[in-house]
């Protein structure tokens, strides 16, 4: 074997590699934090980590085109010195001469293709950390500004003082702040895709608290004296305490997309589609919708069949209430309660056990409170985060007291919230995301109901979406690294080829194939993950720009060794 000439191709070949790799390194590193740096979010020490972890996660780009430009100029410089020819002279043959070429594209192959599954992602994370880490400083500077702040998509807050505070610290709490804020004259919105405000909630002060744990971030708030309404109920609620918020998870494009996670992490969530946060609110939306069904059909069937038990509904902590009624009608969404002749709807009212009133009426319309359970604002500590909770409403009731005089009282409409006893939520949690749609699919209690159809469509739509998403990943790193051994191959037989040419006119044209070949391969990607095409289709984009590269390295050695 010619080691001697591979000791000197290889030696020249990474004298060329490594500065190359270098330089773009840092020019690619700096430009992405450009963007961060101009918004303020990287200060002097985060710059630093900023660029220390993104370096990683720019090999992927850089090694292929350093690769390519140092195998051009070494085979080049060979060429027009007449080192080839003495080879080839020698009796050596262009397979010989080229074999340091493939074992150097391989060794690259391997590293690329081990770095995208499983080294990148993981520096990803810690790109997404040292974004977050000040993210309680930018939002003072924000908020002194004069600007209003996103938490999240949707979520909007404006205040008009505020005040930075590391490490506070709330008793009782299993995970502790990582930084907070004090805010004076706060103004929180929820708004819906469209624009549209669903809730708000102001207050004269607020404690704002940052939390991290593992790949998350979010943000709690603390609202003293404030004010609640939601926009789609009408609910106004006033608190002369604390208004806390349910968690506002900080918006991650490291966190929530495919592309970041480990070859082990999406063999797990391709096999366990409920870890994946996409699915998972989908999930949460058709266990919500589920469970407001099986409420109705069982306060429906104690309605209509007394041995079933009684049919009561409870505001926990306040109210129970005691339905009875002549006719009932379960029509999808909603229970039509409806008096016959002298017997009227009658609703029970105790509290504190005690009876405490009487509500008659000739009309009565039970539906599924829409109030999100996982609203921004908890606009009463009564509601439950997975328990469906029913409206009553009473059309022209008259409503005797039974805990003083007994006055009546006509009203014209008279509505009550409330949820049953007994937990029906619990029995569809548990449920995988695939049980629960093949339970709406075989029970004709849920497949009737437009709402939960449509629920259905798009949980399968979203389950469809990650699957896609995992294949496209899955090939999009295995095309990528091959193409890395097949961009060496191509780029020196070119070069062998027009070695008599400028170096950067041969460079130019292996440059130009490896950009069609990286555009045709995350255009294959775009395909897969695009449900209006085929898989096999994005499948055959994303590879053949490879198949192309390579019938094109067959077609080049054929005619280079032809001379």
């Amino acid at each position: 074997m010619p080691w001697t000439l591979y000791r000197y191709i290889l030696k020249e070949l990474f004298k060329m590699l490594i500065p190359a790799a270098l330089v773009l390194l840092v020019v690619f590193s700096f430009a992405t934090a450009i963007k961060p740096l101009n918004e303020g979010i990287l200060g002097p020490w985060a710059l630093i980590l900023f660029i220390y972890y993104t370096i990683p996660t720019m090999l992927m780009l850089v090694l292929p085109f350093a690769g390519v430009y140092a195998i051009t100029l070494a085979f080049c410089r060979a060429v027009s010195d007449n080192e080839i020819t003495a080879c080839l002279s020698s009796g050596m043959s262009y397979r010989t001469i080229l074999l340091p070429v493939l074992f150097v594209g391989l060794l690259l192959t391997l590293t690329l293709f081990y770095m995208s599954n499983w080294v990148v992602p993981s520096f990803y994370r810690k790109v997404a950390v040292v974004l977050q880490q000040d993210v309680a400083q930018i939002l003072v500077s924000q908020i002194q500004n004069g600007h209003a702040v996103k938490l999240r998509s949707g979520v909007i807050l404006h205040a008009e003082a505020a005040k930075a505070v590391e490490r506070p610290q709330l008793p009782g709490h299993e995970i502790q702040p990582n930084q907070g804020i004090l805010v004076r004259g706060v103004v929180v919105g929820e708004f819906a895709p469209d624009g549209l405000l669903r809730r708000e909630a102001s207050a004269e002060a607020a404690d704002i608290y940052f939390f991290r744990d593992g790949g998350q971030a979010w943000v709690e708030m603390r609202l003293e004296d404030g004010m609640a309404y939601d926009q789609h109920s009408g609910v106004l609620w006033r608190s002369s305490g604390v208004i806390e918020t349910n968690r506002i998870f900080l918006s991650s494009r490291f966190r929530d997309n495919m592309k970041f996670s480990t070859w082990p992490e999406l063999s797990r969530i391709g096999r366990d589609p409920d870890a994946d946060d996409g699915v998972g609110n989908r999930k949460n939306v058709l266990v919500r919708l589920m469970s407001a069904q099986k409420a109705l059909s069982e306060l429906a069937t104690a309605l209509t069949d007394p041995s079933s038990g009684p049919a009561v509904l409870e505001r926990p902590q306040a109210e129970i209430y005691h339905i009875s009624a002549p006719r009932v009608v379960h029509d999808g969404e909603t229970l039509k309660l409806s008096g016959d002749g002298r017997d009227q709807v009658q609703l029970h009212i105790v509290v504190g056990g005690v009876a405490h009133s009487d509500v008659r009426a000739e009309h009565v319309t039970i539906s599924v409170d829409r109030q999100t359970t996982r609203a921004l604002i908890n606009f009463d500590p009564a509601y439950s985060v997975s328990e469906p909770w029913l409206s009553l409403e009473c059309k022209h009731a008259v409503i005797t007291d039974l805990s003083g005089r007994g006055e009546q009282v006509e009203q014209t409409k008279f509505t009550r919230r409330g949820r049953l006893p007994l937990p029906v939520a619990e029995r569809f949690i548990d449920m995988k995301v695939r049980d629960l749609l093949a339970l709406v699919e075989s029970d004709p209690k849920y497949n009737e109901v437009p709402e939960i159809r449509r629920a259905a469509a798009k949980t399968v739509r979203t389950l469809s979406k990650l699957k896609r998403e995992i294949i496209a990943q899955l090939n999009l790193r295995g095309a990528s690294a091959i193409a890395a051994v097949l961009f060496l191959m191509f780029g020196a037989l070119l070069s062998l080829r027009m070695g008599k040419s400028l170096p950067l006119v041969v460079y130019f044209w292996t440059f130009l194939a490896a950009m069609i070949v990286v555009v045709m391969t995350h255009g294959g990607e775009n395909l897969i993950t695009d449900q209006n095409y085929g898989i096999a289709v994005g499948l055959l984009i994303t590879w053949l720009g490879d198949v192309l590269l390579a019938g094109a390295v067959a077609v080049l050695y054929w005619r280079v060794s032809l001379h």
